[in-house]
Formats: C-alpha cells, structure tokens, sequence
C-alpha cells in the first residue's frame, strides 16, 4: 500500500491505501505487547511495558510532527518519503522477535 501511494498519482487511491494501512498497522502496538508480556519473565512486565508505551508514544509524536514539518515546507507529495522507510523499519522490527516462544529449561 506504501507502494501505491507512492507511485500512483491519486487522490482516492492515496486516500484508500491510506485507511488500509491504518487498519493494518492498528493491531501491532497491542500485539507487541501482548508479544513482550509472553517472551518476558513477570518480574520485569510492568517496567517493559511502559518502556514500549514510551517509546511508542514519542516515535509516534515525534515522526508525526516531522512529517507535517517537511510537507508544509516541501509539500505533500513528501508523504511516501517518510511514510515507506517507517514501513520498512516497522517490518524490520517486527522481524526480530523470536518466532517460538522460548522453553524453559530446568533441572528439576
């Protein structure tokens, strides 16, 4: 859908990708944590959540501000030049956490 946006010169199909990512990218702030509270010992949950919804709080502020700072200057056909590496960054991210969740090993 970045890709879209990003070569096609539309606005109803701009608008369309858009809401698409939106819903998309909408379930992975609560999968994350719900991710890090199953791979994460209890012991350390309540620090390891507020340190997720910390930084996902300022990513989310700071990339919208800088993304509304460049399009008023440069305009908003800027929008994929931001939008796309965070997709990127994003999937990245998403790609290094473990895939199984990891076996205890005790000697009991």
């Amino acid at each position: 859908m970045h890709l879209l946006i990003w070569f096609v010169n539309s606005n109803f199909e701009n608008a369309l990708s858009a809401s698409v990512i939106g819903a998309l990218y909408g379930p992975v702030f609560p999968a994350i944590l719900r991710l890090a509270s199953d791979i994460l010992p209890p012991e350390v949950h309540m620090i390891s959540m507020g340190l997720i919804s910390a930084a996902a709080s300022c990513g989310s502020s700071l990339f919208s501000f800088m993304t509304g700072a460049i399009s008023s200057v440069k305009g908003i056909h800027t929008l994929p030049y931001v939008t796309v590496p965070l997709g990127v960054v994003l999937i990245g991210l998403w790609g290094l956490f473990p895939s199984r969740l990891p076996t205890s090993t005790s000697l009991d």
